[in-house]
Parts: structure tokens; C-alpha cells; sequence
């Protein structure tokens, strides 16, 4: 009776923020046996991913019909992982009819999928905004099938490498379109969805297929395009060009080519057309990249994230430059990079006062040691924001952090992660 007591007098903001951390077969006890408060888990459940399969996996076929009958209309975004087991196969065919306000498809598919099941959660959920459908074997069937969701404005297929992009030009709402991986997306198809879109994002890492008329008309058309993420080269058409597109903030390089030896000015070119624009670059594993071909980084005075992963020449020199001329960074990514030293990471943080996030993931070259010498920059540098830096697979090791009291009092200055996801 206390406790019943205690829970009423809390007002419906206290009861969702605590629901939220129940897991899904606690909620729905809760709401079997308290009735009143069903309408804060629908709230919670249409504000929050749901994960299929954490239903699939805590609750029978029977039970999860319960479920979805009385949440199902709330879920708003959903995970879905297909497994090969029968038992959680027959749970699928529960969304089309119980899910019919999805806005938001993730799924991750390794195995060959039911068209029926997906033709039907597609009827059921017409209005479908943001579909993400990676690592799976689709073909221009399932394109067919996406071509259906009209209110369409975000597509991620990333490396679905037989689809050809054939039926996806009937998506005219679409403002953001991940393809990376797709080496069979022809040029006719790519050339045709983009005289129907206008895209915000684009990525093409790794469409290999797309020849110059391709990135003619993506100069052509895509004049919104505000983040594109591409090769250093394509082996049908030239990459340099699209430097031209006028409203460019945010650009990721692939370096990885398959054409040996091939030289390009992207970076510097990039730097002579959008020096004031660009807020972010983020670069992966640039072999070969020379302090020449580099130097338009330093021209880029307003961008906010760098990254420069895999970066086998990245020197203390260079991060000083950077420091100097970038000074409006906030975040900055280089991990695996060899020639980094402490010395150098502790001047970058000095000069850089709005730095708050720094990936030095696989790093070799830090210890311990490297954290003491942060948290004195910061705590001398007036104004300076907090900043969480990634160390994982480095020198630094966790035990001698964890149950610190030290650390504990300090992190409010330098938090260290451990993760090795972000």
C-alpha cells in the first residue's frame, strides 16, 4: 500500500522517465496490472527505438500479440534483425497487422528475405519516412517494394550490391540517400533519380559503376546538397568536379582506390571553393596524403570536425597547424595514427578552447600519463569546454581510472571512454 501510495503522488513526466528504463516485458506487467498507466508506456514507446527482437526474445507468440494489439499503434520507429529461427520468423508477420503508424524501418537482414512480409508491412505503414535496410541481398524486386513508400525522405541500402537503383526515382521526396557499397547501381538509374530528387545527403562510396554523366547530372541537379561522402576517384568519371557543388558543409573521403597510383588535388580543392563553408571533413586511411596535398585542411577556418583516421603520415607538426588555423574545432578524429605523440595532443587541446570530443582510439604511442597533462590544460585554460576523449586499444588502462577517486573528481574536466563504439 506505501508503495502505491508513493507512485501516485508522482506526476506523469517522474512515471515516463522511469517506465523508460523498465525493460519491454516490464512494461507490459505494468500495464496489464495497472491500467492507468498504459497511456505513458504508448508514450514512451512512440518516442523510442523498439527493438523487435528484446519482444521476440522475453515474450511467446501469444504474449507478443497481446503486446503489439495494445502498443503497436504507438510504435512510431523499430529495429528488426532477422533470424534464422522459425520461432522468431513467425513474430515478424505480428507488424503489419498490429504496427500501423511505423515512421521510422530499420532493418538488418543477413538472410534472404519474405517479400510477402515485407509487401505487407509496407501496405500496412504507408507513411514511412526513414528506411534503413543494410547488409542484405536486395535486388530490384525489393526496390520495387521500397518504391511504394511515397513520404520517403531517407534511404540507407548501404552495400546491396546487386541493386541497380532501377524504381527508386519514384521516391521524389527523398532528401537523403546512402548507397556506399552498391556496385551495381547503374548510371541510367542514378542519373534518373537524381532529375527527381533534391537531395540534402549523398553517399556514393564504393558505387564504382557511376561514370562521368552520373556525376554530370548529380552537378546538375543536386544543388542542395549539403553532405556527400565519396571516393578519392571513380574509374569512369571525375571526382574533382564535384567540388562545384555549391552548398557543400559536410564531406567524407573514402582514400581507398582501386586505380594505383592515381594523384588528385580533392583536399585543396575542396579548400579553394568552400574555404568558409565546410564544417566538416573527415578523411579514412589517406595513404600517401604529402603536407602538399593536405595543406587546403588549414585553409578550412571553419570547421567544426576532422577526422583523419587510418592517417599514416599525421604528425605532432601537422596538429599544431591545425590547432592554429582550425580554431574553431570542437571534435576531432584520428585514430590509428603511429607518429602522434603526447606533446602533441597536449598542444591541440590547448589552443583548440571549444574542443570537446577526441578519438584517439588505437593509438600506440599514449599512457596513463597523458591524462594528468589534459586536465591541467583545462583546467587552466579560462572558458574551456569539457572534453571526452576515447582511448581504448591504446596505452592508457582502464583499471587505473575506474575506482579512482582522483579520476572521479576530475572527469568533470577530461572523461575518458573505454568503449570501443561510440
Amino acid at each position: 500500500m506505501t508503495s502505491e501510495a508513493s507512485i501516485s503522488v508522482l506526476d506523469d513526466y517522474c512515471l515516463e522517465h522511469i517506465f523508460s528504463f523498465l525493460e519491454i516485458l516490464d512494461q507490459y506487467n505494468i500495464g496489464k496490472a495497472y491500467p492507468e498507466f498504459k497511456a505513458i508506456i504508448k508514450r514512451i514507446i512512440g518516442k523510442d527505438l523498439f527493438i523487435f527482437n528484446e519482444l521476440c526474445g522475453c515474450t511467446s507468440l501469444p504474449e507478443a500479440t497481446e503486446f503489439l494489439t495494445e502498443y503497436g499503434p504507438a510504435i512510431k520507429k523499430i529495429l528488426l534483425t532477422l533470424g534464422a529461427v522459425q520461432k522468431t520468423h513467425d513474430f515478424y508477420f505480428l507488424i503489419p497487422t498490429h504496427c500501423h503508424n511505423i515512421e521510422e524501418f530499420q532493418y538488418y537482414f543477413p538472410y534472404p528475405l519474405d517479400d510477402k512480409m515485407m509487401e505487407m508491412t509496407f501496405e500496412a505503414s504507408k507513411n514511412i519516412k526513414v528506411l534503413y535496410w543494410n547488409q542484405s541481398q536486395l535486388s530490384d524486386d525489393q526496390s520495387l517494394l521500397i518504391s511504394n513508400l511515397k513520404e520517403l525522405e531517407s534511404l540507407d541500402i548501404e552495400m546491396s550490391g546487386e541493386i541497380t537503383g532501377l524504381h527508386l526515382n519514384k521516391l521524389t521526396k527523398l532528401k537523403e540517400l546512402n548507397i556506399e557499397g552498391c556496385g551495381g547501381f547503374t548510371s541510367e538509374h542514378f542519373i534518373d533519380l537524381c532529375k527527381a530528387t533534391k537531395l540534402k545527403r549523398l553517399n556514393i562510396i564504393d558505387c564504382l559503376s557511376l561514370d562521368q554523366a552520373a556525376f554530370d547530372a548529380l552537378l546538375k541537379t543536386q544543388t542542395d546538397l549539403e553532405e556527400i561522402a565519396i571516393n578519392r576517384c571513380y574509374q569512369k568519371a571525375n571526382v574533382n568536379l564535384l567540388v562545384h557543388l555549391p552548398n557543400l558543409r559536410r564531406v567524407h573521403i573514402s582514400w581507398y582506390s582501386h586505380k594505383a597510383g592515381v594523384e588528385t588535388d580533392l583536399v585543396n580543392l575542396l579548400a579553394q571553393h568552400h574555404s568558409e563553408a565546410l564544417q566538416t571533413l573527415q578523411i579514412y586511411s589517406p595513404e600517401n596524403l604529402s603536407e602538399t596535398k593536405r595543406a587546403g585542411i588549414l585553409k578550412m577556418i571553419n570547421l567544426r570536425r576532422l577526422s583523419l583516421i587510418k592517417d599514416g603520415m599525421l604528425d605532432d607538426e601537422f596538429l599544431k597547424k591545425i590547432s592554429r588555423r582550425c580554431s574553431k574545432l570542437e571534435a576531432i578524429d584520428i585514430r590509428y595514427s603511429m607518429n602522434v605523440t603526447v606533446e602533441g595532443i597536449i598542444e591541440l587541446v590547448k589552443n583548440l578552447k571549444d574542443l570537446c570530443y577526441l578519438d584517439l582510439r588505437s593509438c600506440e604511442l599514449f599512457d596513463d600519463s597523458l591524462y594528468p597533462k589534459l586536465v591541467e590544460v583545462k583546467r587552466n585554460c579560462q572558458g574551456s569546454k569539457s572534453l571526452k576523449v576515447f582511448v581504448s586499444d591504446t596505452g592508457l588502462k582502464e583499471e587505473s581510472f575506474r575506482d579512482s577517486a582522483d579520476y572521479l573528481a576530475l572527469r568533470r574536466f577530461v572523461e575518458l571512454s573505454f568503449d570501443t563504439e561510440e
